[in-house]
């Protein structure tokens, strides 16, 4: 198994749904509305995406 089947096969059993999307329409021509689908799950009632971002704090995650 190449490196990139390993990649795959770990960001199918580990990620947030919403890097899952981004992985299918980068890679597997997946659509775009299914990241705008997943992006919903973070969305707080006044239309923002804060929670997003304070559970990518919680697991110690750093992005730039």
């Amino acid at each position: 198994m190449d490196t990139f089947e390993k990649a795959r096969g770990s960001i199918r059993r580990n990620a947030r749904s919403i890097d899952l999307a981004v992985f299918k329409h980068r890679f597997e021509n997946a659509p775009a509305e299914d990241i705008i689908e997943a992006l919903g799950a973070y969305q707080n009632p006044d239309g923002g995406f804060g929670g997003l971002y304070r559970k990518i704090c919680r697991k110690g995650q750093r992005y730039l």
